[in-house]
């Protein structure tokens, strides 16, 4: 249901913002889609929007009957008595900074350090307002957690084109079934950083509606937003997002009440992951990884220039047609005259096959050519994959945090990798323009990271050396240039890919022993005569059989 409501939340955003749009002095990370140059076309947008949880922290408590909702309200707190009636909650969390050493569900840490790793000082860290909105106190026993703002902090020998003043986020959303006595249920996560310009001014906000007419079910959350083109604002102070150094490798170190389940997609370069564990079942999560420039795509179409790919695509899509313009949500008007509505179609919310599809139909439309080229450190979440993606019972309960798939294409699938059982490889499969905004070709970047029992378990090694293959295979099955380097480091296996082009290429990753095979010896007889044949897999001789 949230997806939906992010969709939204996105167009809103990208369509409607006030500060910054298509000006040729606004950063591309502060981007908005130019509005509709008028009826009858078409618009497309592949932009990588950053970190899946966004806008103000909140806990709303709601009184349901049948399934139906009857009162919505914000409540500082589980025990607000405000809110003593609710018996379902749902949250939007920014995790506070860790305040003492027992602290759970905040940032113990941020972390910074150049390209010779060399750890660069941090410091100015504090909340990104005082303002108090709809801030709340979570809980621990219920695995709640609490509700703050952003933290702002400054890295002065890191300078980026507007300061040294960086955010970060550390976010996720969910929901507590209070009347079903379980715990709450976290259904996405994200981590972000960015290079921030702060600004003042009047800035609308964008958060959830309290307003129970909205509620279709306890389960849907709606939100209002008004599009202001900030990172992040309480109202009066906004911030900016500008180019972030990628030669900097930024960290954050984060305490859980709980297990992070699942997998990580993100933007970021070489990552590097730890996750310990702690009391009480906590788990704290450390990750540092280099920023990365993504290709993106904007632009509009008159319809009669669409390709017969393209129509094709949109003829078999289910209607109405999603995105923002004056065809939006209207399936009676998508299906008059092509003449008399405009759509922005917006790819870059959920990462799905058919999203993949739609982007590589419009690959020749735009000329094979990125043009916007942000710089962005994200890492979101998934939650709910089936082990079976895998095809391994290694992933067991997926309690664990399992691993990380990173990369600069345009376009990627947000889940795990597939395992291929035939060739033993993990596969994933990324797109991207062939050429960057400059005319220059675009170089893609790859990484994944393995728990490394997880990847021994899949592979079948029982032993600790391990030898890697990664490889990159055109969609035309040829194989394709790029430098790859395999490390483990905490417990992680680490896979990197880079210097390999696009459109759609494929990702192939192999393990197996680098340990000493064992050989074993036979014997092999022919009428009266016997030899002793010893290798790793002793064969006999062409008229010998082993002996029994």
């Amino acid at each position: 249901m949230f997806k939906k409501l992010f969709v939204a939340l996105l167009i809103a955003m990208l369509a409607g913002s006030s500060l910054v749009g298509n000006a040729a002095d606004t950063p591309d990370e502060s981007f908005s889609a130019a509005p509709e140059p008028g009826l009858g076309y078409m618009g497309y947008t592949a932009y990588p929007v950053g970190a899946a949880v966004t806008g103000q922290s909140g806990l709303l408590g709601m009184k349901t009957s049948s399934g139906k909702v009857e009162k919505v309200s914000f409540c500082k707190s589980t025990t607000d008595s405000a809110c003593s009636d609710r018996d379902f909650f749902q949250f939007l969390s920014h995790y506070p900074l860790c305040e003492s050493g027992t602290d759970l569900d905040c940032i113990e840490a941020i972390t910074a350090a150049n390209s010779d790793g060399k750890e660069l000082v941090v410091s100015n860290l504090s909340k990104f307002s005082d303002l108090v909105r709809n801030q709340y106190l979570g809980s621990a026993e219920n695995l709640l957690p609490s509700g703050g703002v952003p933290t702002l902090f400054t890295v002065a020998d890191a300078p980026h084109g507007k300061g040294t003043t960086y955010m970060a986020s550390v976010s996720s959303f969910g929901s507590w079934d209070k009347a079903s006595g379980q715990k709450a249920n976290v259904e996405n996560a994200a981590l972000a950083i960015y290079a921030v310009e702060l600004k003042n001014g009047n800035f609308g906000l964008e958060e959830m509606s309290d307003d129970a007419s909205r509620y279709l079910t306890p389960s849907w959350r709606n939100g209002n937003s008004s599009g202001s083109g900030c990172k992040y604002t309480d109202g009066i102070k906004c911030a900016v997002a500008h180019p972030i150094p990628t030669d900097i490798r930024f960290g954050l170190k984060v305490r859980n009440s709980a297990p992070i389940k699942g997998w990580f997609h993100g933007r970021v370069r070489e990552p590097l992951v730890q996750y310990t564990s702690g009391a009480a079942n906590s788990k704290t999560l450390a990750v540092s990884a280099y920023p990365v420039k993504v290709p993106g795509v904007s632009i509009w179409k008159k319809k009669e220039e669409l390709t017969s790919d393209l129509n094709n695509f949109f003829s078999k899509a289910q209607k109405p047609l999603g995105g923002s313009g004056s065809g939006a949500g209207n399936k009676v008007l998508q299906d008059g005259p092509q003449s008399g509505w405009s759509l922005m179609r917006f790819n870059n919310e959920g990462y799905t096959q058919s999203q993949m599809d739609e982007f590589l139909a419009w690959i020749p439309l735009i000329g094979d050519k990125a043009n916007l080229l942000p710089t962005v450190w994200t890492m979101n979440l998934m939650t709910g994959f089936n082990s079976s993606v895998l095809g391994s019972a290694c992933v067991g309960d997926a309690q664990q945090l399992t691993g990380m798939v990173s990369t600069n294409a345009t376009q990627y699938l947000a889940g795990p990798p597939t395992f291929n059982p035939t060739t033993d490889e993990l596969e994933y499969k990324v797109a991207g323009p062939h050429l960057l905004p400059d005319g220059e070709l675009s170089r893609g970047t790859y990484d994944l990271s393995l728990r490394a029992d997880f990847a021994r378990c899949l592979y079948g090694i029982s032993g600790t050396a391990v030898k890697a293959t990664v490889s990159i295979v055109s969609d035309n099955g040829i194989s394709v240039n790029a430098v790859s380097t395999v490390t483990e480091r905490n417990g992680w296996l680490n896979f990197s890919a880079k210097g390999f082009t696009f459109s759609s290429p494929t990702i192939k990753v192999k393990l197996t022993s680098n340990s000493p095979a064992k050989k074993t010896t036979i014997t092999c007889t022919k009428g009266k005569l016997s030899k002793k044949v010893m290798s790793v897999n002793p064969k006999c001789p062409t008229g010998y059989k082993k002996a029994k």
